[in-house]
């Protein structure tokens, strides 16, 4: 479900399919059920972004960063 800023770390909804309440969850499992493609999509777009910004290398990095600076 969305959770607030995500939208900074991942571009909604190329890379990362979010719900807002249960009838918006409903039509997005009807939609990724039906299309492989839109699937293929999203987890290859995610992935690359995970891969690029956000692993623990890079999390410990930034923390290192704010609180030594950097």
């Amino acid at each position: 479900d969305y959770k607030t800023r995500m939208d900074e770390l991942f571009n909604l909804p190329t890379e990362l399919a979010v719900y807002h309440d249960s009838n918006d969850l409903l039509d997005s499992m009807q939609r990724f059920l039906h299309d492989s493609e839109a699937r293929r999509e999203i987890t290859e777009a995610s992935r690359k972004r995970v891969e690029r910004d956000h692993t623990y290398a890079i999390r410990m990095q930034q923390l290192v960063e704010a609180t030594f600076g950097g």
